[in-house]
């Protein structure tokens, strides 16, 4: 039977038919082996993720983002599923979430959802490293260039997909931006589950705050996911978002089975490690998200 694979974390937003299954280490064959399954992309000199070394990145001009629906106004045709793919935590964003600046090779972007990468402890999760240094968890938003009809035709074009990065770190209050996002995904224990939101929340809630400059490094890559399409542009935030252990623990909560299937399979340490960088040029650079 043909399994359907999801590049970049995105799983059900992207859908790629192969006959061979991939997984994590937990779930073989893992990380070590996409690249004999999947060597036309896997195996290539521009994957991702990276360890980035802020020392060795060049400086790139500031540059700020503009995030267009992304605020506490919806915009038009929004729709927001919260959903358990069974590899990840996902939110699909449908209307006109928009995305330009920040020195994005493409005019604008549209966004296609936002996924997460999570460790079973809180020493490792996250999928990019910092001078080595893991963190508990990574969210990713994915968007793609306009002049694409769909996400699914992007992620074949050089320069098709503009990726944002936000590492997660543990702090001991709750984060309150997080309370309809997480209520949401507590409903979604098993692989398929999903919520529909009637009232979709502020994406840009999620994300460090708007209103000063981040500092962020640039560098060109791969989806993190099989079939590891080199054909991002990948931003990643230096600056932690910070929640609680409780609201970790959500995430950890997750199982990759179906409901009424045994045994239940946590999904956990769901992150690839980190690739060579075989000469590419890390930038680092500041900007604000402005919504």
């Amino acid at each position: 039977m043909d399994v359907l694979l999801f590049v970049s974390g995105l799983f059900a937003i992207i859908p790629f038919v192969h006959t061979v299954p991939w997984g994590y280490p937990e779930t073989k064959p893992g990380t070590d082996y996409w690249p004999k399954i999947f060597p036309s992309y896997c195996s290539g000199l521009a994957q991702s993720p990276i360890n980035i070394v802020p020392s060795a990145a060049e400086k790139m001009t500031p540059a700020s983002f503009e995030l267009t629906g992304f605020n506490s106004t919806p915009p038009r045709g929004a729709r927001i599923t919260v959903q358990n793919s069974g590899l990840s935590a996902q939110i699909k964003m449908t209307g006109d979430y928009m995305l330009s600046g920040g020195n994005l090779p493409g005019r604008q972007y549209r966004a296609a959802g936002i996924h997460f990468h999570w460790g079973s402890t809180n020493t490792q999760g996250s999928e990019h490293t910092v001078d080595g240094r893991q963190f508990p968890a990574e969210m990713h938003l994915v968007t793609y260039d306009t002049r694409f009809a769909s996400v699914g035709e992007a992620a074949y074009k050089v320069d098709g997909l503009a990726v944002l990065g936000f590492f997660l770190e543990v702090q001991t209050a709750d984060n309150p931006s997080f309370v309809p996002f997480l209520t949401a995904l507590s409903r979604t224990t098993y692989d398929g589950s999903t919520v529909n939101l009637a009232v979709p929340f502020p994406i840009a809630s999620l994300f460090p705050s708007t209103s000063i400059m981040q500092p962020y490094f640039r560098y060109r890559g791969s989806l993190t996911t099989p079939t590891c399409n080199e054909v991002v542009t990948w931003t990643v935030f230096k600056m932690p978002i910070r929640i609680s252990q409780r609201q970790l623990n959500v995430f950890r909560s997750l199982r990759e089975n179906a409901a009424g299937t045994f045994p239940d399979i946590p999904i956990a340490d769901n992150f690839r490690p980190p690739q060579p960088l075989n000469g590419r040029i890390v930038y680092h650079s500041a900007g604000m998200l402005r919504v």
